[in-house]
């Protein structure tokens, strides 16, 4: 709900639909205020958004969620239509779209489709107009053209990103979109026989010189990266040293001309240390590092090679 209000605030005006549950009448008030189309997919909270629009004087846009097999969230397949019904007939809430997700299960997918296109041909023969229609993530982006329907919602494939070796074969070509820098903090020296970090995690064999970037697993840095992770400094590719910590991460530096202030890529396109190559060694999907990216780290956008944009985020 706060990121979906933030997008609003911030001067975009196209549609903007909050997934997250809403549990105050000030919420969904301002929900309607902002003209954010909200999730539903029970009598209840459609109720409490109906009395926001009417307290408003406006209508509230909804996506309504149908559970086809997955089971998390959403109204039941077999009660969708007559749900749907329902609200297509208040005179406070606008349809503006209607979804649900694969299980990604190669043996019932086919189903979850079925279902989902049973629902919207029978809305077809009761006349209503279920705005668009959505069923593909990345996933179905790749593998099921079928089921692009009126709507796909590609989120991870928009950062340039596989989400599986299966779907690189997919016909898709994908070029990785970010990269994650920052500024070596600190520079020093150690022998043969010190440690460094938490639990003294590596022992120098000789003299080194180490780098230190105030960057850990608060910045999506997996602690799994400890003296396996890489990063990208000069162009070349350097070894993390030690413990990653909540914001620091030590790097062997030695026989690099480097200084304190200077500019490495945590992530960056290079084999090794793009995202795909950093969550495989740290075993985790690429969608779940991503997600972990730290909200506060500034966001610097180019069209082409030309910074257009920052985004900096304040407490």
């Amino acid at each position: 709900t706060a990121e979906a209000l933030a997008i609003r605030e911030s001067g975009i005006t196209s549609g903007i639909v909050n997934m997250d549950a809403l549990y105050t009448d000030g919420q969904y008030q301002r929900i309607v205020e902002q003209d954010i189309s909200q999730v539903i997919y029970t009598p209840a909270a459609a109720e409490k958004l109906t009395v926001a629009a009417r307290a408003i004087g406006r209508k509230a846009g909804v996506f309504i969620k149908i559970d086809t097999g997955l089971r998390r969230v959403g109204v039941p397949a077999a009660e969708a239509v007559s749900f749907i019904e329902t609200i297509a007939a208040s005179a406070h809430l606008e349809i503006r779209g209607i979804f649900s997700t694969f299980m990604l299960h190669p043996e019932r997918d086919a189903g979850v489709l079925a279902r989902f296109r049973a629902i919207t041909d029978e809305l077809a023969e009761k006349g209503i107009d279920p705005g668009y229609c959505s069923l593909a993530s990345s996933h179905g982006i790749f593998h099921s053209p079928e089921a692009w329907l009126g709507m796909v919602r590609p989120a991870l494939s928009l950062f340039g990103i596989y989400n599986g070796d299966e779907d690189r074969t997919a016909g898709l070509a994908l070029r990785q979109a970010l990269c994650f820098k920052a500024r070596i903090e600190h520079l020093k020296w150690i022998e043969a026989g010190d440690s460094v970090t938490y639990f003294g995690r590596f022992t120098a064999t000789e003299r080194m010189r180490v780098g230190t970037l105030h960057v850990g697993f608060y910045d999506a840095v997996p602690r799994e990266h400890s003296n396996t992770g890489q990063i990208l400094v000069d162009n070349v590719l350097r070894p993390c040293i030690g413990s990653v910590s909540l914001n620091h991460y030590l790097f062997d530096a030695t026989g690099l001309n480097v200084r304190e202030g200077d500019v490495v890529e945590v992530y960056s396109r290079a084999a090794g240390n793009n995202i795909a190559d950093a969550s495989e060694t740290a075993g985790w999907m690429t969608y779940s590092l991503l997600n972990h990216l730290n909200p506060f780290v500034p966001r610097i956008y180019y069209r082409g090679k030309t910074p257009v944009a920052i985004l900096e985020r304040s407490v």
